[in-house]
């Protein structure tokens, strides 16, 4: 003590100031603030003329599994290489998850602010690139949630959302997975559930394997950069985090979903995968989404523009309930795989051609709708 003392006096000694940790970013990655929390963003400009593609991660995963970046990836085996090669702009968005991608912890995230992010970061690529406003929004497993937060966030920023198109993902509506499993709440405030990442390493090597036997993306990279623990409130099982506590509050998750508000809704297309491992999405994915799609069509398309379908033709109104009632074979597309069906160079480009496909499909109902219902184009 007497020469820690002697020192600090002579002014030999000076204590280092705290490190200030360093987002560390693939190549291509930046750091960026919208809406008030950070992002990690990464973006590959296309056809000025063709629709940005804005890909929402599922949980406790980075946008990465749809780029990668991780040394020795290889492009062919990630998403945005192949809506690339059809000349698509291309924007990976992260929210913030405990990787060392994000200096900070942001417990109190919600979808909200996740949909602000995505209409921010959006508008500002198509701005600095010169895109036309058109977007469309995939929605990976957990990343259903932001579907009516980004479709509205973008809407009332001047960008027309096309379509959505479901990656295997769960709707905004509390209790289609649980109402009562309670999650583990880590240091940092975030939800942890490092217990399920063994399933998902399984499925990857699935793809490892439908893909010559060759590693798209090693276990520990995976464990390391790929995934982390996140804001409660994007799981999707009715808690919050308020105060410092998870607690449950299904009103309250509801609304920040935009469970039931079909009217700020965009048309879903939805990429059906068919693995046992991935039951719940093989099963449900298009039942739960054709319930959306329908009171879109009711509350977006009827309701909002106060049409009178009383006042409709005869062929008009079959032509109405026909569409209707077939929505769930127009918007729906199997691609097979499990939950990462579209990671793998197989995989990607069948993804990528559904997305093109998918998006032929939601323009020709919309045109149809608008048709039927003496509408302008939305």
């Amino acid at each position: 003590m007497k020469l820690l003392t002697a020192l600090l006096v002579a002014g030999s000694f000076a204590l280092a100031a705290p490190a200030v940790a360093e987002p560390q970013l693939y190549k291509g990655e930046e750091a960026l603030q919208a809406a008030g929390y950070p992002t990690v963003a990464w973006f590959k400009k296309g056809d000025a003329d063709k629709p940005l593609v804005v890909f929402a991660p599922g949980g406790h995963h980075m946008a990465r599994i749809s780029y990668g970046g991780h040394d020795g990836a290889k492009p062919e085996d990630f998403l945005a290489h192949w809506l690339g090669e059809k000349g698509y702009s291309f924007l990976g968005l992260s929210y913030p998850i405990d990787t060392k991608a994000f200096e900070t912890k942001h417990p109190d995230f919600t979808a909200r602010a996740w949909g602000k992010q995505v209409a921010e970061v959006a508008a500002a690529k198509i701005k600095e690139n010169g895109l036309s406003n058109k977007v469309v929004l995939i929605a990976w497993s957990m990343g259903g949630k932001v579907v009516q937060p980004g479709y509205q966030a973008m809407t009332e920023a001047g960008l027309d959302v096309e379509a959505a198109v479901s990656f295997a993902a769960t709707p905004g509506t509390p209790g289609l997975i649980s109402l009562v499993s309670k999650m583990k709440m880590a240091e940092s405030g975030y939800a942890d559930r490092k217990n399920i990442y063994g399933g998902w390493l399984k499925q990857l090597e699935k793809n490892n394997a439908d893909n010559g036997g060759r590693t798209i993306i090693p276990a520990d990279v995976f464990q390391a950069d790929y995934v982390g623990d996140i804001p409660i409130g994007l799981q999707g099982y009715g808690e919050v985090y308020r105060d410092g506590k998870f607690v449950v509050d299904l009103q309250a998750q509801a609304e920040d979903y935009g469970a039931f508000a079909y009217e700020a809704y965009p048309l879903v297309v939805i990429l059906e995968d068919g693995d046992v491992a991935d039951a719940r999405h093989a099963l449900a994915d298009r039942a739960n989404w054709t319930m959306f799609n329908t009171n879109t069509v009711m509350a977006r398309f009827i309701t909002a523009n106060k049409v009178k379908l009383a006042d409709l033709e005869p062929a008009k109104w079959e032509r109405l309930v026909s569409l209707t009632r077939g929505l769930d074979e127009r918007l729906a597309i199997p691609v097979g795989g499990n939950h990462f069906f579209f990671v793998g160079e197989a995989g990607a480009k069948k993804a990528a051609d559904a997305i093109d496909q998918g998006l032929t499909k939601a323009r020709e109902v919309e045109a149809e709708l608008n048709d039927i219902l003496g509408l302008k184009a939305q």
